[in-house]
């Protein structure tokens, strides 16, 4: 083979001074095929030595400058993308971390919130308990308002069930006036009991002190055994509230007014002296309300009354002084007070359940001309709102509720 004319120093002058070549191959895949061929045309590099290395020279000036580009280039993306990634990582942990701020500000600000709400509710769930514990009307349950009480009959017949409303004052207008325009919005079989007003009748009163009733040829007050005791119950009570001291009877104007297996009557006797005891009683159809409801039965004195508040009556009255409360002494301070005392093995607690029994002794001492009672149990302070050991007013009146417009 003829040896080349060119020695190595004009090959590299040759190679340096040719056009520059771009190879947008990667380095690492270039180098390992050139890796792979040398190793193959290994046994043959003793014929051309200096063409090889002039080969070699010649690739390492091309690919040195790519290859310093790509290391150049590969180290500053990758401190670009550092760079770029703790830019972008940054605000990102700022706003995590004033998220995680603002998030623990806003959970503690919800907790308060929500405690704030919660002991809200809970003092709002206190007073409504508290205050349907009680069924009975009290003086600072009044205000400037009126007391009316309706009697109204139970979904039998068999009771006379108390309701009683207040109704703020109008000026200018008579109670009697008022307590009649009232009568015409109760709610008896929404309450549980049986519908009953307004009545049947024209009522008025004369001279100041006598009511008149007057009732059409077709009343419904001769019919059955629940009418007539109801209508003679409703006059006489409201007699009682206007403080009445006749009731005069008439049909079509006419003296007189039949009531069925009554006879016919022209007045009613309010001379009615009767002390009465007060009973739980639930409706039926509205199990859920408590009426404290007087029994038709007169009672000599008080004790006999609380001994038979004790048990049970078939009409549908429940006990109202569970067995387990004894009273030990029943004495009267002066004539408008009452003075019990608890026998202290008795099992009272302070919850909805005594508070009503409270209130049934209460009515009952009211039925009986008493004003305060006196409860003396030195194991509770308490029960509800009533103070043990201490001067209880009566209520005003029994089984408060309500008329929604």
């Amino acid at each position: 083979m003829k040896r080349s004319e060119w020695s190595d120093e004009q090959l590299e002058d040759l190679l340096s001074n040719m056009p520059k070549i771009q190879d947008h191959r990667d380095p690492r895949d270039i180098y390992q095929n050139i890796t792979i061929t040398m190793n193959k045309k290994k046994q043959r590099s003793w014929v051309v030595p200096s063409v090889a290395t002039a080969a070699a020279v010649l690739l390492f000036v091309i690919l040195a400058p790519n290859l310093m580009n790509w290391n150049d280039s590969t180290s500053n993306s990758m401190q670009e993308s550092s760079t770029a990634h703790d830019s972008a990582e940054q605000p990102q942990m700022e706003k995590m971390t004033e998220n995680s701020e603002d998030s623990a500000g806003g959970k503690e600000e919800e907790a308060k919130i929500f405690t704030e709400n919660e002991n809200e509710e809970k003092m709002q769930m206190t007073s409504i308990e508290e205050e349907e514990s009680y069924t009975a009307l009290y003086e600072e349950d009044i205000a400037e308002g009126n007391v009316f009480t309706y009697a109204i009959p139970d979904e039998q017949g068999q009771n006379i069930v108390p309701v009683s409303i207040v109704v703020p004052k109008e000026d200018g207008k008579e109670l009697f006036e008022q307590y009649k325009e009232i009568m015409t919005s109760l709610k008896e079989e929404e309450w549980g009991l049986s519908e009953f007003y307004p009545l049947n009748a024209e009522l008025s009163i004369s001279n100041k002190s006598i009511l008149n009733v007057n009732v059409p040829t077709d009343h419904s007050y001769r019919d059955g055994s629940i009418n007539a005791p109801a209508l003679i119950q409703v006059l006489q009570d409201t007699a009682k509230t206007f403080g009445i001291k006749e009731v005069s009877l008439f049909t079509e104007n006419k003296e007189g007014i039949d009531l069925g297996n009554l006879g016919t009557e022209k007045m009613l006797d309010l001379s009615d002296e009767s002390n009465h005891a007060y009973y739980f009683y639930y409706p039926e159809t509205k199990p859920e309300q408590l009426y404290l409801v007087p029994f038709s039965q007169s009672y000599k004195n008080i004790e006999e009354a609380f001994n038979a508040m004790k048990e049970n009556i078939a009409m549908g009255l429940n006990a109202s002084i569970p067995q387990d409360i004894n009273i030990e002494e029943i004495k009267s301070a002066d004539e408008d007070i009452l003075n019990l005392k608890f026998n202290e093995d008795s099992k009272i607690a302070n919850e909805p359940s005594f508070i009503h029994t409270i209130e049934a002794i209460l009515l009952t001492a009211k039925d009986f001309d008493f004003e305060k009672v006196i409860i003396q149990y030195n194991k509770l302070d308490k029960i509800g709102k009533f103070n043990m050991n201490e001067e209880i007013d009566v209520p005003v009146a029994p089984n408060k509720m309500e008329i929604l417009n």
